[in-house]
């Protein structure tokens, strides 16, 4: 479970004030099989509620990605 991992961060995509997806992002301790990098993160269980599918949510998302993983992790 994500709260039990201090390097897991499950996140809640919001459309109108509504869950319309989630994504989980791994710190360094999951990271380092797959990269060298430890500023690195790795996004798994990316998901979009198939209601909600059709609307940009996953394509604006992912746009606000990379300033999002910007904050100091973990919270």
């Amino acid at each position: 479970m994500c709260s039990e991992e201090e390097e897991r961060l499950g996140t809640v995509i919001l459309f109108k004030h509504q869950p319309a997806g989630f994504f989980v992002l791994h710190g360094w301790n999951v990271v380092k099989v797959y990269s060298t990098n430890e500023k690195a993160k790795l996004l798994r269980a990316y998901f979009i509620n198939p209601a909600y599918q059709g609307r940009g949510i996953a394509k604006q998302s992912l746009e606000y990605l990379s300033e999002f993983i910007n904050v100091p992790f973990p919270r």
